[in-house]
């Protein structure tokens, strides 16, 4: 009876226990099934590292890797969505009406509801007007995009260690191999008309070569025109410059930016740097006002009129933001009368619309006054031209109907300035150090910055290799639409499938901080 009675107090508790594990269990399944919806937590992960892995599956495998740094810290966008330029429409900023750098950037980190409207609102327009995704019908545009029509896209939002946002893009398009084993089984013709399609379809979405072309310019100290010639990428600039170089400036060593062209005429030795600065100097624009002066007119003279039939898209355009069509015509005309002021006719008692740039030591050409061959920095921000009033007019208003109006001379130079700093990496000190697949040590740039050379764009082993010209070695792959337009830092990488998609898959998820957008059809 005694183990009988033992026996069922056994079978009790073992009931008790049963029930108590399904509660807990219960519980468990609630929590796991909850932290999937926490942002940033190892369940969310996972569950956006499933989804990616069955679009591949379903779609095949993703044949380029976008990241955009949209700029919600500093700039004129930022500064009218944080109120502190007290306007009622993007149409009206002028660069006299920008607050002060330092404030700018302050309002940006802490005024985060501003930061994530502007962020959300450039990344739409970028899904809608770059990528050509159609958020209505959950499909690509008839006309496609910057890089032709998308058949689906995976996105994810990660936070960088600034506490600025940058948006990672795997994309989906139509035409390529769905798998690694279908571009396998094709014929070596089918093979080498791939391969050579590929290879013009990576130089029309992505370059490295800026516009002003620093590896045709002439020499400084000769005239030679095309004077420079390459100089070998030595291993040694990749690497972290110790306390003892920064004490001294040795050939090469300190603080001084690594030589790496030579004028075949003078044999003077010259930094990538200098090419660029020098290329900047000799297509910079030669009418550009005087905005010190704060003029009422801030565009150069040499802008071209509206047509007809811009005028009346304009004035549809900013109705959106006027109370009447009546007051956008009336704004917007006084806004082009602007533009057709002639100097002389102006009297010396009214205040002048257009002020020519004259000689002043920090804005009129300070690349020039400043350059050098080899230039020892004292900051790493310090690249002479960030100073320039023509890149900081475009570095920090928005984007215009006006830019389609000025002079190719000034694409020209838009493109190559906002290139040359937003998507150059400096060399002081050597950029991103960090220990990576590529390099194994914390002392060398995982980047590989300055880069090896390629006289073409070719097929490698780890995918596609873009041209890389004289004076580039720290310029990374860019698009001219997209630094032209939104005016930010981006990255293109091509894939050609295999194991660098699945560490592509797994870097994205693992640094995800928020929503996935995620489009398939």
């Amino acid at each position: 009876m005694k183990r009988r009675g033992r026996n069922v107090e056994e079978s009790n508790s073992s009931d008790y226990c049963t029930a108590e594990s399904k509660k807990a269990d219960a519980f468990l399944k609630f929590v796991e099934l909850t932290s999937v919806n926490v942002w940033g937590s190892n369940d969310e992960r996972k569950k956006c590292r499933r989804e990616a892995f069955s679009m591949v599956a379903k779609f095949g495998q993703p044949a380029l890797f976008v990241t955009i740094t949209p700029n919600t810290d500093n700039g004129m966008s930022i500064a009218y969505y944080s109120g502190i330029t007290g306007l009622n429409s993007l149409f009206d900023l002028e660069y006299k009406d920008m607050p002060d750098n330092l404030l700018v950037e302050t309002i940006g980190m802490k005024d985060y509801c501003a930061s994530a409207r502007l962020y959300d609102r450039i990344i739409n327009t970028f899904l809608t007007s770059a990528l050509g995704w159609d958020p209505v019908y959950k499909c690509s545009t008839k006309e496609g995009g910057i890089f032709g029509n998308v058949r689906s896209y995976y996105g994810m939002t990660e936070t960088q260690g600034g506490a600025t946002l940058h948006f990672h893009l795997l994309i989906l398009l139509y035409g390529p191999p769905m798998t690694t084993i279908q571009y396998e089984s094709k014929s070596k013709l089918e093979k080498e008309d791939f391969n050579n399609t590929l290879q013009l379809y990576a130089d029309s979405i992505v370059s490295n070569t800026l516009p002003s072309r620093p590896d045709l310019v002439s020499c400084s100290i000769c005239h030679e025109n095309n004077a420079f010639e390459p100089l070998p990428v030595k291993s040694k600039y990749r690497l972290k410059r110790h306390s003892k170089q920064q004490r001294h400036d040795s050939v090469n060593g300190g603080l001084r930016e690594p030589l790496l062209a030579q004028c075949r005429k003078c044999k003077s030795k010259v930094s990538a740097q200098h090419l660029i600065r020098r290329s900047l100097i000799d297509c910079r624009p030669t009418d550009w006002p005087d905005l010190s002066q704060k003029p009422s007119c801030e565009l150069p003279v040499s802008i071209r009129p509206l047509t007809n039939t811009e005028l009346e898209y304009r004035y549809i355009a900013e109705t959106k933001s006027r109370v009447s069509v009546e007051e956008a015509r009336n704004i917007i005309n006084e806004r082009e009368k602007k533009l057709q002021y002639k100097e002389e006719e102006n009297s010396s008692e009214e205040p002048k619309n257009y002020i020519p740039q004259t000689f002043l030591p920090c804005t009129k050409l300070p690349m020039s006054l400043f350059d050098d061959l080899s230039r020892l920095s004292r900051n790493v921000k310090d690249n002479l031209i960030d100073q320039d009033d023509v890149f900081k007019y475009f570095s920090i208003m928005s984007p215009s109907f006006n830019d389609n109006r000025l002079p190719c001379e000034y694409s020209k130079y838009i493109i190559s300035a906002l290139a040359a700093v937003i998507q150059g990496y400096y060399w002081q000190p050597c950029p991103c150090l960090a220990s990576s697949r590529r390099t194994n040590s914390s002392n060398t740039s995982r980047y590989c910055y300055p880069k090896d050379r390629n006289c073409n764009t070719k097929l490698g082993r780890k995918g596609i290799l873009l041209e890389s010209l004289l004076g580039h070695e720290y310029i990374n792959s860019f698009n001219n639409i997209i630094l032209q337009t939104f005016r930010c830092n981006h990255d293109i990488q091509i894939f050609l499938g295999g194991v660098e998609m699945s560490e592509v898959i797994y870097y994205c998820t693992n640094s995800i901080r928020s929503h996935s957008r995620k489009h398939t059809v």
